[in-house]
């Protein structure tokens, strides 16, 4: 059994805001985001849970921490 990741949730601001989850030791100044695809030092980095949104998904004009957010992942 895989011990699970400890996360923690990022904000990318669009012309909306989206946030996502990723792991808590990543420093968000490696982080990239395009077209809704989570970058993480320069890798693409698959099933990064995140929030909907209406935007293009095109690069976000600002990524940082989002302290006690994580609350939108929690599942029922």
């Amino acid at each position: 059994m895989e011990t699970p990741t400890k996360t923690k949730t990022i904000e990318a601001s669009y012309t909306s805001t989206i946030f996502f989850q990723v792991p808590n030791h990543w420093d968000v100044k490696d982080v990239m985001i395009k077209w809704d695809n989570v970058y993480y030092k320069g890798k693409l980095v698959e099933g990064i849970k995140s929030t909907e949104s209406n935007c293009d998904y095109k690069y976000p004009s600002a990524i940082e921490d989002a302290d006690d957010m994580d609350y939108l992942f929690d599942e029922d």
